[in-house]
């Protein structure tokens, strides 16, 4: 199966082979418009993307992983091989909450809300109107006990109230000192809220979070903090930092586990 006969034809053409990733053959064609991933999976089936893009060029690196985007702050407090302690300032975040089912399944079924909110996918859906910019990462928080539980920030995030709900959050741009100076949005599922001074544990990883995989890293992170006398003192925090369509060899993931 070649995918030299996958169309449009669109100039000019990059191809790559990573072993890394599970797309192992990969074509990226570009335009002025348009960035056109194609990628042969293992199992010899084409996985297909299609991005419109402001600048093609920008795009592309997207797909390899390029952080283009506006990223928290924060304060290195100690580092060691296994994780780092940050210190986050406040901030002002965008969040909803919702229940996958509603997205049918889906739980990031709440980012186009957000999208929507800030403008990300066409006209702005807040009060003045006023387009905001995107920032990163994108913040999950995953379902868990009550006696578990933290917020958070920074890019996307989505946490998990209980077994079902699910709450998403975009930290706004950092010219947004209080949530009264942000655009009031205009569905009503979409909050405005100030997230005060944080400290987490955190590790990075790449590749694609399935769920495993973050299982894995939460409960290494936290073996590793409670051995060093660290306390942790609420619910891990998934940050993605990259589309859907960055290749997952070259994804930036972390997950976060808050501190005293």
């Amino acid at each position: 199966l070649s995918l030299r006969n996958c169309k449009p034809i669109v100039s000019p053409l990059i191809e790559v082979v990573d072993k890394r990733s599970p797309l192992v053959h990969l074509q990226i064609r570009t335009t002025k418009l348009r960035t056109i991933v194609y990628g042969l999976d293992s199992s010899s089936s084409i996985q297909k993307k299609s991005i419109l893009n402001p600048t093609s060029f920008t795009n592309m690196g997207m797909v390899f992983g390029k952080i283009t985007v506006e990223t928290p702050k924060y304060e290195v407090v100690q580092s060691s091989a296994d994780y780092e302690i940050r210190k986050y300032p406040p901030a002002v975040a965008a969040e909803v909450t919702y229940d996958p089912s509603q997205f049918k399944g889906n739980k990031d079924g709440g980012f186009s809300l957000l999208a929507n909110y800030i403008g990300a996918l066409g006209n702005t859906q807040n009060a003045k109107p006023e387009k905001i910019a995107m920032t990163a990462p994108v913040i999950t928080k995953s379902p868990g006990n009550e006696s578990e539980k933290i917020p958070m920030t920074a890019p996307v995030v989505t946490k998990g109230d209980n077994n079902n709900m699910v709450t998403m959050q975009f930290l706004l741009p950092a010219t947004y000192k209080t949530a009264e100076e942000a655009p009031k949005p205009l569905d009503e599922r979409v909050v405005i809220k100030e997230e005060g001074e944080r400290k987490y544990g955190v590790v990075k990883f790449g590749g694609v979070a399935t769920d495993k995989v973050v299982e894995e890293k939460v409960e290494n992170l936290k073996k590793s903090l409670e051995r060093d006398g660290y306390k942790v003192i609420g619910q891990f925090l998934l940050a993605r930092y990259n589309p859907p369509w960055t290749l997952p060899a070259f994804r930036t993931n972390e997950v976060m586990l808050p501190v005293e």
